[in-house]
């Protein structure tokens, strides 16, 4: 694979190590096959810096104080920056509140990758400082977006007005998906009461609905992995009432490998969200074909990016539509042929092939 780049620089607003297997994850683990990757994250209260080799990989880990992403001190990182020996760096952008940094650093090749429509009026939480992502979007040379509906906002919105690709969520398709020969066994294996959901607990749920879901569908078992955290105190309130069921699991959040296991193991996947427009319009959740790299049918709200898909998503609008949904995909979980349709679907939308296309397009 020909890269011209010498070492990428990774801007974010993520821990590493508190990540699951994110777009952060999935881009940073491939360029790091080409080039050194340097993920910045700002984690730290007192120390100024310092770098963290992860083991047995190419990804070195920037800790930076907390202070440097505030404009005043951004010139300092500059002096950070500096520690990495790179004649031709790539600078790929996730925390635009570094504003000042992306427009003085020097570079051939400044990537903002969207995954994420925050120029949306109704966004699950408030993004920081909304301006500076508009400075940002002047000073790059291409805009990767992980949607249609996020790619025409930022170029509505964000009056982005540059080059821009259109680069999917989709899946490790190598890790999730069982091989051929062992899928009749995972079927053997299959559950036929257990309905899973795995990513944020938080306010892009549709809390209500699936109150109702987990009242309604008493024999069937709801497992919920992730990280909980809400801002709507009503739907944490409603999220608490969920542990006296005695048909809902929780399980915190877990390794990929658990996931996996529990995908396998599970008869459908959902994703229960609140119908909002960013939601609708913009969103492409990270799970949907992980699910599908499972075996899994998946339930969920109409999303537009998921629409063509359709014979693969069950998708539903509110609790009656759901629980309807829920009944017919359960019916499929077992279909050997079906089984093998969603993982040939899932190799399709492996990040393997969006990475390639994405550095024919730097070429």
């Amino acid at each position: 694979m020909n890269f011209n780049y010498d070492a990428v620089i990774m801007l974010t607003f993520s821990i590493w190590k508190k990540e699951a297997r994110s777009n952060r994850y999935h881009y940073a683990a491939r360029f790091s096959k080409l080039c050194p990757v340097y993920f910045f994250q700002f984690d730290l209260k007192f120390r100024d810096n310092y770098f963290e080799k992860i083991k047995n990989s190419n990804i070195i880990i920037v800790h930076c104080n907390k202070k440097y992403i505030l404009s005043n001190h951004q010139h300092k990182l500059l002096n950070i920056l500096k520690k990495i020996k790179s004649e031709k760096p790539l600078l790929w952008i996730y925390n635009y509140l570094l504003d000042n940094i992306i427009k003085n650093f020097k570079s051939d090749m400044k990537i903002f990758h969207a995954t994420e429509d925050f120029f949306c009026s109704d966004l699950f939480f408030k993004p920081p400082n909304i301006d500076k992502l508009k400075k940002v979007l002047r000073d790059i040379d291409l805009l990767v977006s992980c949607s249609e509906g996020v790619n025409n906002s930022y170029i509505k919105h964000g009056k982005y007005s540059g080059e821009s690709i259109i680069l999917t969520n989709g899946v490790d398709y190598d890790f999730y998906a069982p091989k051929i020969e062992d899928v009749k066994q995972v079927i053997q294996n299959r559950k036929n009461n257990i309905i899973f959901y795995q990513g944020g607990i938080n306010d892009r749920l549709n809390m209500k609905l699936l109150y109702d879901l987990i009242y309604k569908l008493s024999d069937m078992e709801f497992h919920f992995f992730g990280r909980s955290n809400f801002n709507d105190l009503e739907n944490k309130k409603i999220w608490k009432t969920f542990f006296k069921f005695k048909n809902f699991k929780y399980h915190k959040f877990k390794s990929v490998e658990e996931l996996r296991s529990f995908g396998y193991k599970a008869t459908l996947g959902i994703m229960p969200f609140a119908k909002t427009k960013y939601t609708v319009e913009s969103a492409f959740p990270l799970k949907s074909f992980e699910y599908l790299a499972c075996g899994l049918p998946v339930v969920s709200i109409e999303i537009n990016s998921l629409k063509k898909f359709e014979k693969f998503f069950f998708f539903a609008n509110d609790a009656k539509e759901f629980e309807k949904q829920i009944l017919t995909a359960k019916t499929k979980s077992k279909n050997y042929d079906f089984f093998i349709e969603k993982i040939n679907l899932a190799k399709k939308m492996d990040y393997n092939s969006f990475f390639s296309k994405l550095i024919s397009n730097l070429n």
